[in-house]
């Protein structure tokens, strides 16, 4: 009876860690085109305004 439960607690424990590994990969995949997207931006309008600079 224990070997079973144990059984079960090892089944629920992979379970979960799989879940929240396949969540963390998501959340990356998400965030990391947004944060490069923002990044891209600022970038861009700081070589703008580098470029006002320049003209002046």
């Amino acid at each position: 009876m224990f070997a079973l439960f144990f059984l079960y607690a090892l089944i629920i424990a992979v379970v979960i860690g799989a879940v929240v590994l396949v969540l963390k990969v998501l959340f990356w995949a998400l965030m990391f085109p947004i944060l490069w997207t923002g990044f891209s931006i600022a970038n861009l309008i700081d070589r703008k305004k580098k470029m006002a600079r320049q003209r002046r």
